[in-house]
């Protein structure tokens, strides 16, 4: 995807995604699937997750070369009344799934891969035949292995100690798919380039 950077008196600002027209995830050509699960998250979190929630979404609909096969599971009552409220049931091509006791009730456990912080495991390209699971909740924290739940896990090539939320590990994933390259792609998203 394209994007444009802004500076400000020589100050780097993030850069803004350019739109293009929506891509229904069905009818994509990217296979890879990833997830959002939100069993861990805290009750006083909402407004904030519900935030990331149409970013993440905003993001592989809008903005990514070829939508992923995105799919947010166990999120609470809250959650999904303020993701109506905010207009997520118009985007319409995105899957949401409640009262999931166990990711491996929907995948084989096997192909599931927990992105966490604290792992030992730097992944350094995106395997398709994979589900990346990233925790919904903000603050990513150190027990992010333990909360993998005896899953496979793996970390992004992120400085050890860095504290990442979900919409920036999502970002890292969208742009190594596009670049094929995941310390280039923490590198774009953390550090992007200057508007020339």
């Amino acid at each position: 995807a394209v994007v444009s950077t802004q500076s400000t008196g020589g100050d780097e600002i993030a850069p803004k995604p350019a739109k293009r027209a929506r891509i229904n995830p069905a009818d994509s050509s990217n296979r890879q699937r990833v997830i959002i699960d939100f069993c861990n998250n805290a009750i006083d979190e909402v407004d904030e997750l519900a935030k990331q929630v149409m970013e993440c979404q905003h993001l592989n609909v809008r903005v990514a070369e070829q939508p992923f096969q995105l799919q947010f599971v166990n999120p609470s009552g809250e959650l999904q009344s303020r993701l109506k409220a905010s207009g997520f049931g118009a985007w319409g091509c995105q899957a949401m799934s409640a009262d999931v006791s166990s990711l491996s009730d929907l995948f084989p456990v096997q192909d599931i891969v927990y992105l966490c912080p604290d792992s030992e495991n730097v992944i350094s390209e995106l395997d398709e035949s994979k589900v990346y699971v990233i925790g919904g909740f903000t603050n990513q924290g150190e027990n992010g292995v333990k909360r993998a739940g005896g899953y496979s896990h793996a970390r992004l090539p992120v400085e050890e100690g860095d504290n990442i939320g979900m919409v920036e590990m999502f970002q890292i994933i969208m742009h190594c798919r596009e670049i094929g390259n995941m310390e280039e792609a923490v590198k774009f998203v953390f550090h992007p380039p200057r508007s020339k």
